[in-house]
């Protein structure tokens, strides 16, 4: 029985392969997610000569924009899970009782431990740099950590995927001691989890519904000791109306609707400037009946969030600009500061540097120590203040620093322990620091010196 449905399956493959040709005979209009068209078929002549490029530019046109390419890729998925019980999308994971689940969440759903030792000791030295140089200028910071859906929902995952490890990130990062103040989302979501028939994450969508968001606004003001909304005392709306981001991802030529809550809200926000959608890079809110100003560091999770916490505040700055730019945040000075990151993004914090002015201050540093380590330099000016870009040739003996300080003309300079590579998606950690500073530093004569397993050590390569 097996051998005649992959026998079907394989026909049917080589069937559907002849029908994107026919397409283009009879030129259908394309569909496509990328919004591609026929303008922008690759030319065969460049700058008056052959275009050695095209057979490679032809086949990613192809790929992204032959006719009916959201039902082939639909159908396929489809067939591909009714026959074998799995996903025919690298991103997608098929779970149970028609949960579906991100790929990028792999490695946290297996307790693979994709963070070190020395990475997490890191991640607790940038934030609390991020803390100390907000606090000096009397903001109220807190790091607030988004659990994947996989974290709490574990039962839905199909079988093959069993943990081989003992804790995943959150786990870890969850046992840091920082000076930031952090909002357990985690215990906040599984207690309600625990205590309520209604799902807190949609179950074709990577994120919560608004009921988890609810759940994470209300300890959010609790943890920040802000009056809030009453939205757990009231019985939601439900609404079979979401179209999760999973299912378009596996299914885009089909609309699949998932449920979704709604609460009465007060409503008497505005937005400073037309808005596009909670996708938007910048959105500001004010309220001019409430008190308080919130700034908030967030990714796609915060979108759900923003029509609560925005009845709530006199103003909300919403930021999805990566690296965090605390720039105008040092200037408007809001009372307290969120740094909201999904789980899965934890490593982000540890490839990006934080645009905060690194200020001269007495050296408090003296060492006989030294290490020999060579050391990379990229400086440069950007948007009014100096950036230097460090990488550490030798990444294996990087790879336990933990602290950096540099010292100029008998003066101090905080350092992240953070090398930016500008991608931010590959998963991969890459050691040296960084620093924003209000002019070039001479590096000539700068001296660096490295924390390593708690002792302080001066580089001996000059660079």
């Amino acid at each position: 029985m097996k051998k005649n449905l992959k026998l079907l399956f394989c026909l049917l493959l080589l069937f559907s392969s002849l029908i994107p040709v026919i397409g283009y005979g009879l030129s259908f209009a394309m569909r496509n997610d990328a919004n591609d068209s026929r303008s922008n078929v690759p030319s065969l002549i460049k700058n008056n000569s052959f275009n050695i490029s095209f057979t490679l530019e032809f086949d990613d046109y192809f790929t992204k924009s032959f006719p009916f390419r959201a039902h082939f890729i639909t159908a396929y998925n489809a067939v591909y899970q009714t026959l074998f019980h799995q996903s025919g999308n690298e991103k997608v994971i098929v779970g149970k009782d028609g949960y579906l689940f991100f790929e990028e969440t792999v490695d946290d759903i297996l307790d693979v431990e994709t963070l070190t030792e020395f990475d997490l000791t890191r991640l607790s030295v940038v934030l609390n740099d991020i803390h100390r140089s907000l606090d000096e200028v009397g903001i109220r910071s807190y790091v607030m950590v988004v659990p994947n859906k996989a974290t709490l929902y574990e039962e839905y995952l199909p079988e093959n995927l069993k943990p081989i490890g003992n804790k995943d990130n959150l786990d870890r990062y969850l046992n840091l001691k920082l000076d930031m103040e952090n909002i357990d989302l985690y215990n906040a979501l599984k207690n309600a989890k625990d205590s309520s028939t209604l799902p807190l994450y949609h179950k074709s969508d990577s994120h919560w519904n608004n009921f988890g968001a609810a759940i994470a606004y209300e300890t959010i003001m609790d943890s920040v000791n802000h009056d809030s909304l009453e939205l757990l005392n009231q019985t939601p709306q439900s609404r079979n109306d979401w179209q999760g981001d999973l299912s378009k991802m596996l299914y885009p030529a089909m609309t699949i609707y998932d449920k979704q809550v709604y609460y009465d809200l007060p409503e008497k926000f505005i937005f400073s400037q037309a808005i596009r959608s909670f996708e938007d890079i910048h959105i500001e809110s004010k309220n001019p009946t409430l008190d308080g100003h919130l700034w908030m560091m967030r990714d796609s999770f915060a979108n759900a969030l923003i029509p609560y916490l925005s009845d709530s505040w006199n103003q909300v700055n919403y930021s999805r600009s990566f690296p965090h730019d605390y720039r105008d945040v040092m200037l408007q000075k809001p009372d307290t500061l969120i740094i909201e990151i999904a789980q899965r993004n934890l490593n982000w914090l540890l490839q990006a540097t934080p645009v905060i002015e690194s200020k001269p201050k007495d050296v408090s540093i003296q060492t006989d120590r030294t290490i020999d380590l060579d050391v990379h330099f990229d400086q440069s000016f950007t948007s009014g203040l100096a950036y230097l870009n460090a990488y550490f040739t030798d990444q294996a003996q990087a790879a336990a620093i933990t602290e950096v300080k540099l010292i100029e003309a008998d003066q101090e300079y905080e350092a992240f322990p953070i090398y930016q590579d500008n991608d931010f998606e590959d998963d991969t950690i890459e050691y040296g620091f960084s620093l924003y500073t209000a002019t070039k530093l001479n590096l000539e004569s700068v001296k660096i010196l490295v924390k390593i397993n708690g002792i302080w050590n001066r580089v001996s390569s000059t660079p």
